[in-house]
């Protein structure tokens, strides 16, 4: 979020900016808008498949596709001094889920937790994911690009469970990734026919706190499951947005993001992941990442 600057005022390093506002610069900044991001499928897990085509999959992860949902963002900047402004924001979405299901029409399936030979005539797969993003971060103005330094602390919670029929067997899970970490970056700003354009893009590696907690029942045997398999995780977020000002003190914005949580080895505890760690060897599977991107769009006042 870039605040403006009054048209031909003087950059920190005494070059001349030119800006699309010829208001005065504010002191404050303040922002509510909505955020509408889609969330790319995790690593796919197999549940269950059909021996008598072949091991073809007839149940899997990326069947319960979580797509789209929308959420609602704040933002509040402050100027410290000519060049160093301090920013607060905070988005949560809520509601990504989604199901999938395999019906009995009287063909048998294994699945990878039984032995060969073990069969199941239907099954279902249910999953739903949160994410909750804070930051604050100092801005501080350059001669070409604004440097970014920061804290960010995400709140990525899951919950999935499978349920499998004939005979009867089920695994829940619930995992919750709390991710607190320092983070740097920069942005820029262009002018383009009266809208202010602002490219910016961030990255940290964050101490990841995670508790999955695993539940078994049926022919599973009846068990709790929990771990805390602390690491650490790669974060980075870029895009772009356009703002238009309606007057001094109010503008509307609109832009396109990107945000990927967790890296490889480097990763996140994923719901489907642990259901697939009901058999194996004990531990918490933290190879997992998450992608989004989308729309963001709202109203900014100034003072």
């Amino acid at each position: 979020m870039a605040a403006k600057r009054s048209k031909g005022a003087m950059g920190c390093g005494g070059s001349m900016l030119l800006d699309c506002c010829c208001c005065p610069e504010p002191c404050v900044t303040f922002e509510v808008g909505g955020i509408f991001l889609r969330r790319e499928n995790p690593d796919n897990q197999v549940f269950m498949t059909n021996p008598a085509a072949g091991g073809a999959v007839v149940l899997q992860s990326d069947d319960a596709q979580l797509g789209w949902a929308g959420g609602i963002q704040f933002a509040l900047t402050a100027k410290l001094d000519d060049c160093t402004d301090i920013q607060l924001s905070y988005f949560s979405i809520s509601d990504w889920s989604d199901t999938a299901r395999v019906l009995d029409t009287g063909v048998d399936y294994e699945t990878p937790f039984t032995p060969v030979g073990f069969f199941f005539r239907a099954g279902e797969f249910g999953y739903r994911s949160e994410l909750q993003n804070f930051e604050a971060n100092v801005r501080r103005e350059g001669c070409n690009w604004n440097w970014l330094y920061g804290f960010r602390h995400i709140n990525l919670t899951e919950n999935a469970y499978l349920q499998l029929t004939n005979p009867n067997a089920e695994v829940t899970t619930d995992v919750s990734n709390h991710l607190y970490g320092f983070q740097v970056g920069a942005e820029n700003d262009f002018c383009l026919g009266g809208v202010d354009l602002n490219v910016w893009g961030k990255a940290g590696i964050y101490y990841n706190d995670n508790d999955p907690v695993c539940l078994t029942s049926g022919v599973f045997g009846n068990f709790v499951v929990t771990g805390d398999d602390d690491g650490v995780a790669f974060v980075g977020d870029a895009g772009i947005r356009a703002q238009y000002d309606i007057n001094c003190n109010w503008s509307l914005y609109g832009g396109y993001q990107v945000l990927w949580v967790g890296l490889d080895s480097d990763g996140i505890a994923l719901a489907p992941a642990q259901v697939a760690k009901i058999v194996g060897p004990p531990g918490t599977d933290t190879n997992g990442s998450a992608f989004y991107h989308g729309a963001t769009f709202g109203i900014q006042m100034t003072r």
